[in-house]
């Protein structure tokens, strides 16, 4: 018989973990919150970022562009 893993798929992240994921700080998470930029959502006293919400936010950031980019 075949073990099979199952993968666990967050539906919703921390303001501190939805930070680590993509490397920036918990005041700058909750800054994007705060302008609209980020959608979140209130449980009691916790806020909690939707993964589809986190990943759209993600999507919707600029390209890096490098200095040899700019120039073409």
């Amino acid at each position: 018989m075949l073990n099979t893993i199952e993968q666990t798929v967050k539906k919703a992240h921390s303001v501190k973990a939805a930070a680590q994921q993509f490397d920036a700080s918990v005041p700058f998470v909750r800054n994007q919150i705060r302008d609209g930029n980020l959608k979140a959502k209130k449980i009691g006293r916790k806020v909690v970022i939707l993964d589809s919400d986190l990943q759209m936010y993600l999507e919707n950031q600029p390209d890096y562009k490098t200095n040899k980019q700019e120039k073409n």
